[in-house]
C-alpha cells in the first residue's frame, strides 16, 4: 500500500505579512537605534573637563614647563643657595654660602625648565620659595637690577626666598615683596602626613581644606561649531577636598602631565589661598591614612549624556528619526489594512476570481479511485 505525504503548511511569520515598505522604513529605524548607541557607548571621545580649585593649603608645588608664567619678582624676598654639589632634599635646613647673610637682590628670576617650585608657609609665618633641580643643573636665570650677584648663584641647583607676610615682622630685604606667586605647569597641593623633623621647618604641608569645581567641554564637531568651545557644569559641581589628602593629577603609564595654571596668596588667617584651574581629565586625590589608594575625580559617561547640550542634541535627533521611522511604518501597516478592508467590505467590486482547475467530465473523483484500488488490491490478495 502506497501512502502519499501530506504537505506541511508551515506558520508564516509576522513580518512576512508585513508590507514592504513598512518592513523597510522599521529597519532603517532600528539601523538608527544601533549605531546611535554604538557610537555613545563605543565612539565617544573621552570627557574634555575643566576643574576649578580653592584650598587653604601649606604647601604647594609644580614642575616649570614655561620658564616666562614661572617669573618671581625678587624684591623684599631674602635669597639663600646652595651649590650644586651641596644641593639636596627641598625645604631642607643646611648651611649655604648665605645662610648667616641672605642675599638683598632686586629683578627678576625666571626658574629653567624641568626645574620644581615649591610654595610653603606655615600659619602665619613667612613666605618661602624654593626652586631647585635634581640634576645638578642652575635651576634659574637672573635678570638683576640692583645688586650683584655671585658666580655660584648663576649654577645653583637650589635657591630659596623668604620674605615675612606681617607687617610687624621685619623683612631681612628692603622693598615691597609680591606675595601673589604663580603656578603654572603639573602641580601638587598638599602633602601626605609624615613624622614631623626636628629642624626648624615642618617637613610636611597639609592641605587644610579645599573644594573642586568640575565643569566640562562640549564635544567638538566640525560641522557644530557653535558647540565647540563651551563649558557645562557636571553632576559634579562642588566637591570637599577631604582635609590632609594631597591633590594631584592621575597620569596613565606613558602619557605627559597636564599643565596646572593658577596663583598662590598669603591667607588672611594662615597657610596659604591656592586658586587654580586644570584642564586634567582625572584628578587624583590621595587621603591621609595608612594603605589607603589614591581615589581619581573625573566626568562619566552617564553626566556627558545628560548635561553636553551637543550630545542631547545628536540624542534628540536620533530620537525624532526614529520616532519618524515609526510613525511611518505604522501609518503604512494602517494604510493597507484599511485597503484590504475595503476591498472586503458588502457593494465593494470583487477582486478577480482565479478560476477554478476542475476536472474534466467523466473523470472519476481522486478519493473514489484510491478506494477502489485499495479493494482489488485485497481482492488479488485474498485469491
Amino acid at each position: 500500500m502506497k501512502h502519499r505525504a501530506r504537505r506541511v503548511r508551515m506558520p508564516v511569520s509576522p513580518f512576512m505579512k508585513i508590507p514592504r515598505a513598512a518592513f523597510v522604513l522599521r529597519s532603517f529605524a532600528f539601523v538608527v537605534l544601533v549605531v546611535a548607541s554604538a557610537a555613545i557607548f563605543f565612539l565617544m571621545p573621552p570627557v574634555p573637563t575643566i576643574a576649578v580649585i580653592q584650598a587653604i593649603t601649606e604647601f604647594v608645588s609644580y614642575d616649570v614647563v614655561v620658564p616666562d608664567l614661572a617669573q618671581l619678582r625678587l624684591a623684599g624676598y631674602a635669597l639663600t643657595y646652595e651649590a650644586p654639589a651641596e644641593s639636596s632634599l627641598l625645604m631642607k635646613s643646611a648651611s649655604s654660602p648665605t645662610a648667616k647673610k641672605p642675599l638683598c637682590l632686586t629683578g627678576l628670576l625666571t626658574p629653567n625648565v624641568g626645574a620644581h617650585v615649591s610654595y610653603k608657609r606655615l600659619e602665619t609665618g613667612p613666605i618661602v620659595v624654593v626652586i631647585e633641580r635634581k640634576d645638578d643643573k642652575p635651576a634659574a636665570t637672573f635678570a638683576l637690577t640692583s645688586g650683584d650677584a655671585p658666580p655660584g648663584l648663576q649654577k645653583a641647583a637650589w635657591i630659596r626666598l623668604e620674605t615675612p607676610t606681617s607687617d610687624d615682622d621685619k623683612a631681612a630685604c628692603p622693598g615691597k615683596a609680591s606675595v601673589r606667586l604663580p603656578i603654572y605647569g603639573p602641580t601638587r597641593i598638599g602633602t601626605p602626613l609624615r613624622p614631623e623633623s626636628a629642624g626648624d621647618e615642618s617637613s610636611s604641608g597639609v592641605l587644610i581644606e579645599g573644594t573642586v569645581d568640575l565643569y566640562a567641554k562640549t564635544v567638538e564637531l566640525s560641522h557644530l561649531r557653535e558647540g565647540a568651545n563651551k563649558i557645562y557644569p557636571t553632576s559634579v559641581t562642588q566637591m570637599d577636598i577631604p582635609p590632609g589628602a594631597e591633590l594631584s593629577e592621575y597620569v596613565e603609564p606613558g602619557a605627559s602631565p597636564t599643565p596646572w595654571a593658577g596663583f598662590i596668596k598669603p591667607d588672611t588667617d594662615l597657610a596659604l589661598d591656592v586658586r587654580i584651574t586644570t584642564p586634567a581629565s582625572r584628578i587624583q586625590i590621595l587621603r591621609p591614612g595608612i594603605g589607603i589608594k589614591p581615589e581619581t575625580l573625573a566626568t562619566s559617561l552617564f553626566a556627558q549624556l545628560t548635561n553636553d547640550p551637543v550630545v542631547l542634541s545628536l540624542q534628540v535627533a536620533a530620537v525624532f528619526l526614529f520616532s519618524i521611522l515609526q510613525a511611518a511604518s505604522s501609518w503604512v501597516v494602517a494604510r493597507e489594512a484599511q485597503v484590504v478592508a475595503e476591498q472586503g467590505a458588502p457593494g465593494s467590486p470583487l477582486p478577480p476570481q482565479t478560476p477554478d482547475k476542475r476536472e474534466p467530465a467523466g473523470t472519476e473523483p481522486p478519493a473514489a479511485r484510491t478506494v477502489r484500488e485499495e479493494t482489488s488490491e485485497k481482492t488479488e490478495a485474498g485469491g
